[in-house]
């Protein structure tokens, strides 16, 4: 699976992703904007996440050995998937008038680490080496589940326009996400492309 699209894709968000994080380092730099800390944060994130996968090749769902990789892959994706929520939490302020917003990203943070947790229990107490397909699908869609109540909850309280440009990214980011669940448990390509 992955093929030469895939890679292609990783090495362009890569460097996307990197000198996006590049300007928003610096723009945090320049101003001491919470907000361009937080975004400068999760994409910082991106850029581990992918250069590791560039450095490694590491595989989650077929590896066959116990390796450094498999230790810090999952941790990998939880840190991106928290860094980019709490970056939507602290600009929508999950704190004012939102309580289903509130209730959605604490559990969304309790479920990460719950699978945080899980996975170093397998790592020190397990033989296993990769990510099962079944575990992904219904680790994910929980919070995929969460991710979706939360942006429902805020759009529902958050007027200004800001706020929903910033929403609207966080749609089209869950969006993305189920589908890339979609693929990782059917082994489908979904708009040509695998995961």
């Amino acid at each position: 699976m992955g093929g030469y699209n895939v890679v292609s894709i990783e090495w362009f968000v890569l460097g996307a992703a990197s000198i996006m994080f590049v300007y928003h380092a610096i723009l945090y730099i320049q101003q001491k904007d919470q907000f361009m800390f937080l975004y400068a944060n999760y994409l910082l994130s991106v850029v581990l996440y992918l250069v590791f996968r560039r450095v490694t090749g590491y595989d989650s769902f077929t590896n066959t050995s116990q390796t450094f990789a498999y230790v810090i892959d999952h941790p990998l994706i939880l840190y991106m998937l928290f860094s980019y929520v709490y970056f939507i939490a602290k600009v929508i302020d999950i704190n004012n008038n939102a309580k289903i917003v509130k209730f959605a990203v604490i559990s969304f943070y309790c479920t990460i680490s719950f699978f945080l947790l899980l996975h170093i229990y397998k790592v020190l107490f397990t033989d296993e080496v990769a990510i099962t397909r079944i575990f992904f699908l219904i680790s994910k869609t929980i919070l995929i589940i969460f991710a979706f109540t939360g942006l429902s909850g805020a759009f529902i309280a958050r007027k200004t326009t800001f706020i929903r440009i910033i929403l609207a990214g966080g749609v089209f980011y869950a969006s993305f996400g189920l589908l890339t669940i979609l693929s990782v448990f059917l082994l489908r390509p979904i708009f040509g492309l695998f995961e």
